[in-house]
């Protein structure tokens, strides 16, 4: 069975003293006995006590002057005053002195408990309270920290605390990934810091907890203590998870007030807020720097966009049109067939580099929408006509159908030509030759516009990830897959313009695009 504390017991007279240890060892407490104050004095500056109790009246100085000088070392020890009826001065001189209990002599093993007892367990509720009351700033203490991402300033924020909350002489923190040591550790350390250093980490290895270090205690790190002139060392882990960053230390030098009991949990508790902090700053920190890096990244692959674009479109025109002109010239078939090769290739081309700008404008939000009137199977035709050549090429069947209510419309016109250009190359690109492509119109609650065709279909699982920069469907790089940056672009015109775009479809039996256009004409409008 765990022990309930050590007590002192202090009397000039064997009996009492034999009594008591006897009764208090059968309440389970460590007890040791004195004949005199100078000798209860020695006995507690060699390991302290949880309890004192001494008779008033003893030879040499007197229970109260002994109580006096045991309580210089150990400021918060409850005491026990054994007095008699006709001690009333020495009494109330004890009272004054902050004495926690009276044992009117003659007294019985049952009030020896009762009032140890009571001692001991209002001693645990005034320990309860100071800690309680040292931890309640830690709330606020904990917003500063959090909320501070500069790693320097929150190192700066955390000696400063635990400096001036503990009453220290000096604190100091060794931070592992970077081998740093920071604050004031003494003077008297510096050809020490790395052998106190090595044993403070080995020592917090498997710790949640703070501990404190005395000259005796433990012997292997008690020379190192003599050595930098300290009295008392308290530590505690800064762990993050299962990972220990390093410490949080702070000491007293000889002659200084020892630290207090609640001071362990105070060091813990900011020691846990410290660390995580520092994770969060740590983590800003390399947010920040990628976020830079990726800044400059993007800023390149802007200029490279820019540069491949503008470089690219007046030698590809050129070959784009001298192409066209030998496809209608040439009369030798196979001839020509090389040069429609060339067309249909810089057409291609052409088309890649203007997703290419295309996109480069929606993501530095460089494109506005711009409504007008404009007639709807006009733009389609002229959208259609551009896909002809491919179209015929595997013999696909297109057709439009645009009822005569929603014929006319407010829309941007070369923002729409683009969607319905990029929704129509998908469906020629996934169509199967022999295929059909149906370009229409609805009048709904608003006006609709769509694109259908009987390809290949796309999967449930892969309907919204198709709208995202970037992205294809399959195996990339194949054969007309492009970018895959042109449903990104119809999507994010789209919703420019306050509409949305969606997708329905069936595997192996092709897919239908659906957007909303911005408005009807109105005079045209119900």
């Amino acid at each position: 069975m765990a022990l309930r504390g050590r007590i002192l017991v202090v009397d000039d007279e064997l009996s009492i003293r034999k009594i008591c240890q006897f009764i208090l060892q059968m309440m389970d407490f460590e007890v040791e006995t004195a004949a005199d104050g100078l000798e209860a004095v020695e006995k507690a500056k060699e390991k302290p006590f949880d309890l004192i109790i001494t008779d008033i009246k003893l030879p040499g100085i007197d229970g109260i002057e002994t109580a006096r000088l045991i309580r210089e070392l150990y400021p918060d020890v409850p005491w026990i005053i054994i007095t008699a009826y006709g001690q009333l001065d020495l009494a109330l001189k004890a009272i004054r002195l902050g004495v926690n209990g009276f044992l009117l002599k003659p007294f019985s093993p049952d009030e020896l408990k009762v009032v140890v007892n009571h001692v001991l367990e209002m001693d645990q509720l005034r320990r309860e309270s100071l800690r309680i009351k040292a931890l309640l700033p830690l709330f606020e203490i904990s917003k500063t920290l959090l909320s501070t991402l500069e790693i320097g300033e929150l190192e700066e924020k955390l000696l400063h605390i635990a400096r001036e909350s503990l009453a220290a002489d000096g604190v100091w923190m060794y931070e592992v990934d970077w081998d740093k040591l920071i604050g004031n550790p003494p003077d008297s350390l510096s050809l020490l810091s790395l052998e106190l250093q090595a044993a403070l980490m080995k020592a917090l290895e498997k710790s949640d907890t703070a501990f404190l270090w005395t000259r005796e205690i433990p012997e292997e790190t008690s020379l190192l203590m003599v050595k930098a002139n300290l009295d008392q060392l308290l530590a505690a882990p800064l762990r993050a998870g299962e990972r220990l960053l390093g410490f949080l230390a702070a000491f007293k030098t000889i002659g200084s007030t020892p630290f207090r009991p609640s001071d362990q949990d105070f060091l813990t508790i900011l020691a846990g807020q410290g660390a995580v902090a520092l994770e969060n700053a740590k983590l800003f920190e390399h947010v920040q720097k990628a976020f830079i890096e990726l800044q400059e990244l993007e800023r390149l692959k802007s200029n490279f966009v820019t540069l491949i674009a503008h470089e690219f479109r007046t030698p590809l025109s050129l070959i784009l049109g001298y192409a066209s002109i030998l496809s209608e010239e040439i009369q030798d078939s196979r001839l020509k067939r090389f040069a429609e090769i060339i067309v249909h290739n810089a057409t291609r081309l052409s088309s890649l580099l203007q997703d290419m700008l295309d996109f480069k404008r929606l993501e530095k939000k460089a494109t506005s929408i711009q409504l007008e009137s404009i007639f709807l199977p006009e733009l389609v035709e002229r959208v259609i006509e551009n896909y002809r050549p491919l179209m015929q090429d595997k013999s696909l069947e297109v057709t439009v159908d645009i009822p005569p209510e929603v014929q006319r419309v407010q829309a941007d016109p070369a923002k729409l030509e683009v969607v319905l250009s990029n929704l129509l190359s998908n469906a020629v690109k996934f169509t199967p030759a022999g295929g059909k492509i149906t370009v229409g119109a609805k009048l709904m609650d608003k006006p609709y516009m769509f694109v259908k065709d009987t390809g290949i279909g796309i999967p449930p699982e892969e309907r919204e990830k198709i709208f995202l920069s970037f992205y294809q469907i399959g195996e990339p790089g194949k054969e007309n897959r492009g970018l895959g940056l042109g449903l990104y672009i119809a999507k994010e015109l789209v919703t420019m313009w306050g509409g949305r775009i969606w997708v329905e479809s069936e595997v192996g039996k092709g897919s239908t695009f659906w957007f909303t256009l911005p408005a009807m004409e109105e005079k045209y409008a119900r």
